[in-house]
C-alpha cells in the first residue's frame, strides 16, 4: 500500500493578523487498490455515457449507483448522494434542470486515485485547468472528450497527487472555454 505526505496546516484570525501553523507534518495518504482505481475509471467513462444520453438517462444510472441517497435541490444543482467504489468515496451532483446540456461534477474522497495511474490508464496529456495563485487547495486539471462529453479531471496539486474531482459537460462547452483561454489568460473552469 503506498502512501504520500501531505503538509496540513490550521489558520487562525487574530486581530487583524492571519496566523498559519503546521498540524501534523507526516498525514499519510493512502493509495486506493488498483482494481479500485480501475473501477473508478470505469464509473467516470459509464457516467460520461449516460450524461451524453441526457438528463434522465443520467439520473437513473446515478440512482442505481448511489448507495446513500441524500438527494437534494441547492442553487439548481442537484445533489444525489455517495458511492464507494471500495475506498474511494465519490459524492455526485448535477447542474440545474433546465439547463439544455446539464452537466455533472464528482467529488471524490477516502483513498487515493493517483494521477499518475489516471493519465496511464487515460492517456491525458494537456493540461487544461490550473488554480489561481492564491488558492488554498490547489488543482491541476486535465481533459478528455468521450462520446459526446467533455471530461476533465482535477488533482490535487499539493503534493498528495490524487483525484479531487471530475466535471462532466458537452464537448463544446470546454472547447469554447479553451478557445476563450488562449486568448485571454484566464482559468477555463473549476470542478464547481
Amino acid at each position: 500500500m503506498k502512501t504520500s505526505k501531505l503538509v496540513p496546516f490550521a489558520c487562525a484570525l487574530a486581530i487583524g493578523s492571519l496566523t498559519c501553523a503546521v498540524v501534523n507534518a507526516a498525514t499519510p495518504v493512502v493509495q486506493a487498490p488498483e482494481a479500485s482505481q480501475q473501477a473508478v475509471l470505469a464509473l467516470i467513462n459509464n457516467l460520461a455515457q449516460s450524461r451524453a444520453a441526457g438528463r434522465g438517462l443520467l439520473e437513473a444510472d446515478l440512482r442505481a449507483k448511489t448507495q446513500i441517497r441524500n438527494e437534494a435541490v441547492v442553487d439548481g444543482r442537484t445533489f444525489m448522494g455517495d458511492t464507494s467504489v471500495g475506498p474511494v468515496k465519490v459524492s455526485s451532483s448535477i447542474g440545474p434542470a433546465g439547463a439544455e446540456d446539464t452537466d455533472l461534477v464528482m467529488r471524490f474522497s477516502g483513498a487515493c486515485v493517483h494521477r499518475e495511474f489516471v493519465r496511464e490508464h487515460l492517456q491525458l496529456k494537456d493540461v487544461v485547468w490550473t488554480s489561481p495563485p492564491d488558492d488554498p487547495a490547489p488543482t491541476i486539471g486535465y481533459a478528455y472528450f468521450t462520446g459526446g462529453s467533455a471530461v476533465t479531471l482535477f488533482f490535487d496539486a499539493t503534493g498528495t497527487r490524487c483525484l479531487t474531482a471530475v466535471r462532466m459537460e458537452p464537448e463544446s462547452v470546454l472547447r469554447q472555454q479553451l478557445q476563450r483561454s488562449r486568448s485571454t489568460p484566464a482559468h477555463p473552469q473549476s470542478p464547481g
